[in-house]
């Protein structure tokens, strides 16, 4: 399965997200800030080994450019994160549209 990471997230209106990690009046937030910041935050029953590969799956998407090929386990690591993080409706139902 194929994920652009570099996709604009947008607001009901169609204007872009401020990323606000960066300058927020000029740069929009994209799927890759998003899946990398949570896909790389531990949760409470994750053993060392979930770390690691949580590790690798976020280095993979900080990498990526444009599309990034995900398994089915990649992509169902990234929807559950996604899924279970601080982030609102407009942003997970965004990237869970993406990911389907």
């Amino acid at each position: 399965m194929k994920l652009n990471v570099s996709t604009v997230l947008t607001g009901f209106d169609g204007i872009p997200l401020p990323n606000t990690k960066t300058d927020a009046t000029t740069t929009p937030l994209t799927v890759k800030d998003v899946v990398v910041n949570v896909v790389a935050m531990p949760s409470e029953h994750d053993t060392g080994m979930d770390k690691v590969r949580k590790f690798d799956l976020a280095m993979k998407l900080f990498k990526a450019v444009g599309e990034v090929e995900l398994t089915v386990e990649e992509a169902k690591e990234v929807k559950d994160c996604v899924g279970k993080s601080a982030y609102g409706p407009l942003v997970v139902g965004q990237i869970l549209h993406l990911i389907d």
